[in-house]
């Protein structure tokens, strides 16, 4: 007997395989829009670092810089200069702390960005 056509259980397997394979895709694009998520949440915390360092930097870089050991600097008190929490499309707060450097006259800045995911 020659026939033509598909039967229902044919279908009904294809529709199964279809969404399993459209199950799949989906998990993948989800799973890359995260990840582009987190990338720009670390560019913009990138950005943001050179924000606010921006005014330790100039008072480094400028040739009127206040005397060695001057506590009303931003080396010496980071929270005179920069805010500490900016939102974008999220909420970055940072933190900048400043201490000796090995040699006189030095110091040492870490700025640390965070934000919630």
């Amino acid at each position: 007997m020659n026939r033509q056509g598909v039967t229902l259980l044919e279908i009904l397997i294809s529709a199964v395989l279809l969404v399993l394979v459209c199950a799949g895709l989906a998990s993948v694009f989800l799973a890359g829009k995260k990840i582009i998520g987190h990338d720009r949440s670390q560019l913009t915390a990138l950005e943001l670092t050179k924000y606010f360092t921006s005014a330790m930097d100039m008072q480094v870089k400028s040739s009127s810089t206040a005397p060695l050991g001057d506590t009303t600097t931003c080396l010496y008190n980071p929270a005179l200069c920069s805010p500490t929490t900016i939102t974008l499309d999220r909420t970055y707060t940072s933190t900048v702390t400043s201490e000796a450097g090995f040699l006189p006259g030095l110091r040492r800045v870490q700025v640390t960005i965070s934000w919630q995911d």
